[in-house]
């Protein structure tokens, strides 16, 4: 009887945990938001693991999943980071590690909890590994340049350091001055300027959605915004008048901004810069 009540508790677990999943669209408030996906947890479903946090951060285009197979049985992983956030080197490694290290071990590797200690312990170069279960604290250390590891048939995942230590060299916009904030401007790179806010706002709600405007020289644009915080009336509107962009090039941020405003030609500014 004991195997029963085990085998129904998972279930009952499971089904818990999709309908979570499921109400997170729901959620507008940023505060319950945060709070929910705090409470939520991996399954032994790859798939669905990584369903879930390409939700949480909306599917964002700087989110990267990279899928591998791993050791003799070819068990299915994927590891998943933010462009930008880490050091390209360090994630190769990790790669090369996993796919090519594992399949020159004689020793099969163990499915369950038990292949997480062989990886962790024989195989990653990097000796700074956590384990996390929860989906709310692999989310925070993506955010902070980690990159996360998940296995299929494993409800917990494996954490590594490859953030990125180098500073870039990004001078304090003249004008706009800061006396205790920090000395840090937008530079023409769209990913750098994105890389700045995933560093200062480490949090999953924190969205992006890309646009190309301009004919002829297909601008890349960004709409950034902190999932429950922003009107959702305002964010489809915003959404609308970029889809209805039409003109031939894109060179500076003033041209976007005489398309989206509703009085181009007053003499106060209706967006802010």
């Amino acid at each position: 009887m004991a195997w029963l009540k085990e085998l129904f508790g998972g279930l009952r677990s499971k089904i818990r945990s999709r309908d979570k999943k499921g109400d997170l669209a729901a959620i507008q408030d940023i505060g319950q938001r945060e709070a929910f996906i705090r409470d939520l947890k991996l399954t032994d479903n790859l798939n669905e693991n990584i369903k879930t946090i390409g939700e949480l951060y909306g599917n964002s285009p700087d989110l990267i999943f990279r899928h591998f197979r791993v050791g003799a049985a070819q068990i299915p992983g994927a590891l998943l980071c933010l462009d930008g956030m880490v050091a390209p080197d360090r994630v190769e490694e990790i790669l090369k590690a996993l796919e090519i290290e594992a399949q020159r071990i004689s020793v099969q590797l163990p499915k369950g909890e038990g292949l997480l200690a062989s990886i962790e312990d024989g195989l990653l170069p990097s000796h700074q590994v956590q384990r996390s279960a929860l989906l709310g604290e692999i989310c925070h250390r993506i955010s902070s340049g980690k990159t996360a590891l998940l296995f299929a048939g494993v409800a917990q995942g494996l954490i590594c350091d490859t953030s990125c230590l180098e500073t870039r060299s990004i001078e304090e916009p003249t004008s706009e001055t800061t006396i205790r904030g920090p000395r840090v401007g937008f530079i023409e790179s769209i990913e750098t300027n994105i890389t700045l806010l995933r560093r200062r706002i480490k949090t999953p709600n924190l969205w992006i959605e890309n646009y190309q405007v301009g004919d002829l020289t297909q601008t890349q644009l960004s709409l950034v915004y902190i999932k429950g915080l922003a009107s959702e009336e305002l964010l489809t509107e915003v959404r609308s008048r970029l889809k209805r962009i039409r003109v031939d090039g894109v060179l500076e941020s003033g041209h976007v901004e005489e398309y989206i405003e509703d009085t181009p030609f007053t003499l106060f500014p209706m967006v802010l810069r």
